[in-house]
Parts: structure tokens; sequence; C-alpha cells
């Protein structure tokens, strides 16, 4: 009996088509397994399966999508990737897996590596699928900010705007890029649109209080600094320019404050906190608090050796460092800053005539010699300065000291400097009747004077006993 060639064929279809059938709900429940225990977190059992799915099937789509997925949310992106990649590759892509979402993940990762240029690729092709959605504009304007593309970033912030005219961070980051290109106006005006739509965008206060800042209005500045203050990533930098400030208006004992009360919290030294200690260095040496000021500037020495001129302060300092007597005279109080004064003219061996304290680091004084073994020997007239300022002394000022030498009728100047002097004054005085006397040649006088106060002090003694 002859079989009907046409029946074999639709019967050979048929088991086919049973076997495709049967195929199909096989791998229709091997994923809806794969589903449930993605849904239930068990992401270890559910990569074994799609293992298994995919060893048979290397093209299932589905299958290398949900592996990749658990990988992800495993936190295991590096694995994640050549899966998420797969599947952005093949022409089935948004009919059995969602384009957008594939690649959302995928742009993530390759934020979370650095790889900007393949991140913004991703985020490129979803606004093209897309065109409404505000935050994929707004990620591929993060990016080019972030590569230095700030015209390109600032285009696509208003891109982000015009899409979704309410979104604060958009408006935050056009301020950010008016500030960094100087336009000040411009950014204040946008970080104020900032605020409008999210008063706790503490960071934004931070850019209105520089702009303030910038253009010397600091109380307005300070304003805004109490608000960035509460965002942990612009404390560190608010405090900064909050004691710069004070600094600015004279306030340096709310600057010292404000710099000391935070330092001392202080556990992992960075830019901003060496630039307190130098500033509030620069504070204690203008207030003459030279051994506050040294400790900050070798705190600073010790973490970035290089960092501004702390050397050569250290070096400027060095004899103060080192030598008890000259630290005593540059931190003194005024008036023992006057006594050590009187001391030292009576060591140089003058009687005082008349004295002026010109300021707390600067002292002058009419002096003659004091005796003579020829009774009407005419005594010489002196006009000694003494100064005790952080700066070297320069040329003019040689020059003042010698017209009021010239005003008071004396024929001979001294001049004693902590900080010494320019090579120009050094020039200026040598061929004029003024002695310069340094840092050295102080010290032995301050050791002499020390010296005679104590030889005094013991004869009171011995005419007391």
């Amino acid at each position: 009996m002859l079989i009907d060639p046409v029946f074999i064929s639709l019967i050979v279809i048929g088991i086919f088509l049973v076997l495709v059938f049967i195929r199909r709900m096989l791998h229709l429940a091997s994923i809806e397994k794969v589903e449930k225990l993605i849904d239930a977190k068990d992401y270890t059992k559910a990569v074994s399966l799609l293992k298994n799915i995919i060893a048979k099937d290397d093209e299932n789509l589905l299958a290398h999508y949900y592996l990749g997925l658990c990988y992800f949310n495993m936190e295991n992106y590096e694995w994640a990737m050549p899966e998420f990649k797969k599947v952005v590759r093949s022409p089935k892509l948004g009919r059995e897996v969602d384009e957008i979402e594939v690649r959302e993940k995928l742009a993530k990762i390759y934020l979370k590596y650095n790889q900007l240029e393949e991140a913004q690729k991703e985020f490129m092709f979803m606004t093209q699928i897309n065109p409404k959605d505000y935050r994929n504009y707004f990620e591929i304007a993060r990016i080019l900010h972030k590569q230095g593309y700030l015209d390109s970033a600032f285009g696509y912030y208003k891109k982000t705007i015009e899409r979704n005219p309410k979104m604060s961070e958009a408006y935050y980051y056009m301020g950010v890029i008016s500030y960094e290109k100087k336009n000040y106006n411009d950014c204040l005006s946008y970080m104020n649109d900032a605020l409008k739509y999210d008063p706790s965008l503490y960071k934004a206060h931070f850019y209105l209080g520089m702009v303030y800042y910038m253009n010397k209005h600091y109380e307005k500045a300070l304003n805004e600094f109490t608000y960035s203050e509460k965002d942990p990533e612009f404390k560190e930098r608010t405090v900064l320019h909050k004691g710069r400030s004070y600094m600015e208006m004279g306030q340096y004992d709310r600057a010292i404050s404000l710099f000391e009360g935070y330092l001392k919290n202080v556990s992992v030294e960075n830019s901003a906190t060496l630039a307190m200690r130098y500033h509030l260095a620069s504070i204690y040496e203008t207030k003459r608090n030279i051994i506050s000021a040294i400790e900050q500037w070798e705190k600073i020495v010790r973490i970035k050796p290089n960092y501004m001129d702390v050397q050569e302060k250290l070096s400027e300092y060095e004899d103060l460092r080192m030598d008890d007597r000259l630290k005593d005279f540059v931190v003194a109080s005024t008036e023992s800053f006057q006594i050590i004064c009187r001391k030292i003219i009576d060591v140089l061996n003058y009687q005082i005539i008349r004295e002026e304290l010109i300021s707390d680091d600067r002292m002058e004084f009419l002096a003659v010699e004091s005796g003579s073994k020829w009774r009407n020997t005419r005594k010489i007239r002196i006009y000694v300065v003494i100064m005790r300022k952080n700066s070297k002394v320069e040329e003019r000022e040689i020059a003042a000291i010698m017209d009021n030498m010239k005003t008071n009728s004396t024929v001979k100047a001294i001049c004693l400097s902590v900080s010494g002097f320019t090579e120009s004054a050094r020039r200026y005085s040598e061929s004029r009747p003024i002695d310069l006397i340094e840092k050295d040649k102080l010290i032995k006088l301050l050791e002499k004077a020390e010296e005679k106060q104590k030889e005094e002090l013991k004869n009171k003694v011995k005419e007391n006993s």
C-alpha cells in the first residue's frame, strides 16, 4: 500500500510544529521560573538556570538580558557588561527586550567604570528612542561637563529644562558653568531658579555666596554660606570661605574660632584644610602670635613641603623657633615690648631723652651717649628705631629714618629689625650715618639685656639682705 507523499509531509510538519511548541513551552516555563527567582532576589539560582538555557541556545536574547540583569543586581558589573552588549547588538532588540531598559543599565555600568564616551553614546541612543525624556539630556550634559566641554554641556542642560522646566539640578549646573566662566550675574539667576524649584538644594547657596564674596559683599556671602554649610559635600569649602570673609572684614577672632573649631576634628588633610591652616597662620602672624603661626606652618610642611611660601616663613622665623629670647621679644605684649626696647637702648649704652610707641611693632627713641670721661664733652644725640614687624625693612623706610634723624638734630641713627633688611636698604645705608642691626646681633643684645637684668636683681637682693 502506497502512502501519499503529501500526507507524509503533513505528518512531518505536524511533528515539527509539536516539537517547536513543546520547546517553546519549556522555554517559557524556564523563563517564568527565572523571573520568579529574580523577583525573589535569588540571583544565584537564576544565574545557574540561565547559563543552562544559554548553553542550549546562545541566541536566546531574553536569557542573556536576564543573566546581565542578575549580575547587575549582584553588583557584578564586569560580568553584566558583556551580556548587555550582546543584547543591544541583537536585531531582536526592542521586540523581546525593552531597548531603553537595557541601554540605561549599560550606561550606568559605563559611568561606573568612567567610560564616559561609551555612556554618552547610550544616552544619545535613548534620546532618539524617546526624545521627550529630559533625564537622558541631563546625563549627556553631566558627561560633557565632566569632560570640560562647558558650552556643549550648557546646551544640553538647556535641552533638559526645555523638557522639564522645573529640573532644579539643571539650573544649578548652568549656574556652575556660568560661575566657572565668570558670568556672575547669570550664575545668580540660575542658582536662584534652582532654589525656587528645590529650596533644599543647599549647594546652590555656596555659589551665590562665592559670587557675593568675589564682589566683596561679605555680609551677603556669609548669609549664603550659612545654608551651604548644611551640604556635606560643600561644608569644608564653605568653612574655608566663611573664614576668608571674616578675614576680609577684619573679624580675625571669628575667623580663628571658625578655623580652629573645624580643624580640631580633621583626620584627613586636603587642599581645603591646608588652605585653612595657611590662613589661620596668617592671622596669627598679623596678631603677633608667631608661635601659633609656626605650629600651623609646620603642620602644613609635614603634609605638603612646597605649599605656598611656608618654607620661606619657617626660614624667616628659624631663630625664633630656636631662641627663646627672640621668641619672647616677638610675641611680647605691647607693654612688654616697650620694656624690652628700653633695655636694648641701655645695653647699647645710650640714655633715653624721648621715646614713642609708633605701633605694636615699632618703637622710636631719641637718646644720647650715657657718659663720657670728659665732663665738658658734648654728648652725641642719636635716633634709634626698633622694629619687630614680619617683613624686611625697605629702602624707603631707611630714607624716612634719615629724614627723621635730621629733623631731630641727630648725627647718627640705628635701626634694629627682627626680619632684616632688603638688599636695596643695605646698599642705601652704606654711605650714610646709620647702623643696621639684624637678627643675629639683636639676639646678642637681648642676651646682654637679660644678663644685665639678672645682675641688677642680684645687687638688689644683696642691698636688701
